[in-house]
């Protein structure tokens, strides 16, 4: 690669819900990575159990590790929360949940927040719950500016959402919302869902893609699945991308070993990235 780097592979720790965070860290730095996405969820960090104390304790083994966090992600697929719920008071309590984590996003000193737009109910006008996501969007995005945090949207696949699900669909919003704070996250897996590549998603988002979450199919270790990661590096170094390549590991299949998918993946990011 000619424009990629290692230096751009950042590890994330869905998969170490089985082991503490400090196993997690300590995972990264024996693997070579520097850099961290951190998931916000149980055990290690879920934010309405957050106080100031755990809060620094948690910047302070992060920090000792010299390790960077260059994004932050709440949990918000499996939990309880969606920000474009019909029910004003399940969106409300949504919107709060965001603002608190992006709260101590700022006091982790995160750089990037990333976050999924919810979805609707299926047998309602898509329009109808796609208002009231971008709603919330520009609520959280607007707190977020405040902070000093780039917001990071994210695309689902169908099952996940009825919101959006491909390029041209995050491009529409994002430009509707027009805020300076606001860009794209590519994750593989939603974009190959629609049957999209990075040569798709860069012809329309363009310099607005600022994140990549980079894992093999069904958020697999790089070959344990069957999407063509090194033509997606290639596709990536051919537009000088300069965000960060998250392994965003997170099948079941490796709760019990998951240091062994984190160095899979990071194994084969070595062969390719100097």
């Amino acid at each position: 690669m000619k424009n990629l780097n290692f230096s751009q592979v950042a590890a994330m720790n869905e998969h170490f819900i089985l082991q503490t965070l400090e196993s997690f860290l300590d995972c990264t730095v024996c693997s070579g990575v520097h850099k961290i996405e951190l998931w916000a969820g149980l055990p290690h960090l879920y934010a309405p159990d957050m106080t100031p104390d755990k809060i620094k304790r948690i910047r302070g083994k992060i920090r000792e590790r010299e390790l960077e966090l260059i994004c932050y992600t709440p949990e918000q697929c499996v939990y309880p929360y969606n920000i474009a719920a019909q029910e004003e008071e399940l969106r409300k309590y949504s919107i709060a949940y965001f603002i608190k984590n992006l709260e101590i996003a700022s006091e982790l000193d995160a750089p990037m927040f990333q976050i999924v737009p919810g979805w609707g109910y299926r047998n309602e006008p898509r329009t109808d719950a796609l208002e009231r996501s971008m709603d919330s969007i520009r609520c959280i995005a607007e707190r977020a500016e405040k902070l000093g945090i780039r917001v990071v949207l994210e695309a689902l696949e169908e099952e996940e959402s009825n919101l959006i699900r491909t390029s041209s669909e995050l491009k529409e919003v994002l430009d509707i919302l027009n805020m300076p704070n606001l860009g794209a996250i590519i994750d593989t897996c939603p974009m190959a869902a629609a049957g999209e590549d990075f040569v798709r998603c860069h012809e329309i988002l363009g310099e607005k893609i600022w994140h990549t979450h980079f894992i093999d199919r069904q958020h697999l270790a790089w070959g344990d699945g069957d999407l063509p990661m090194v033509s997606y590096l290639e596709q990536l170094d051919r537009f000088d991308y300069k965000g960060y390549l998250t392994l965003e590991v997170l099948n079941d299949r490796y709760l019990l070993y998951p240091e062994k998918a984190l160095g899979q993946s990071i194994a084969e990011m070595k062969k390719y990235l100097a």
